[in-house]
């Protein structure tokens, strides 16, 4: 009985902490797109390919290499995203929730997204937009 009165204490907690409304749009709006060898991939925050393009030469590619480049950049370009994401949720629920998230995936918050710019734009993709 302890046990069910500490999980609803903490999801009282949970529901008095202030977290910044705009933190759920700043989050479903990031994207990471990266470009490496004629190969152009973007993911959400997910890590879910959502656009990709190709040059010339990586279509004359053999299937498995151009494979192997979609895959890494797709890797690559979900870790930042997963990162900026990370600095959104340190933004509106503070650094601590932040660094315990990233501990769980086994990424930091500040080692892969960019800090805001004093204009106070939204971060997208490692970019801002505002």
């Amino acid at each position: 009985m302890s046990e069910q009165r500490s999980v609803e204490e903490l999801l009282d907690a949970a529901e008095q902490t202030a977290v910044d409304p705009g933190a759920s749009t700043g989050l479903d709006s990031i994207r990471e797109t990266l470009s490496r060898d004629g190969v152009t991939v973007t993911v959400d925050l997910h890590g879910k390919l959502i656009g990709l393009e190709f040059t010339d030469s990586a279509m004359k590619l053999a299937p498995a290499e151009l494979a192997a480049r979609i895959q890494r950049l797709t890797t690559d370009a979900g870790t930042k995203a997963l990162a900026a994401g990370l600095t959104v949720i340190s933004w509106a629920a503070g650094e601590d929730v932040a660094t315990a998230i990233g501990a769980e995936l086994g990424i930091g918050s500040r080692e892969l997204a960019p800090e805001p710019d004093a204009v106070g734009g939204d971060l997208v993709g490692g970019q801002h937009n505002g």
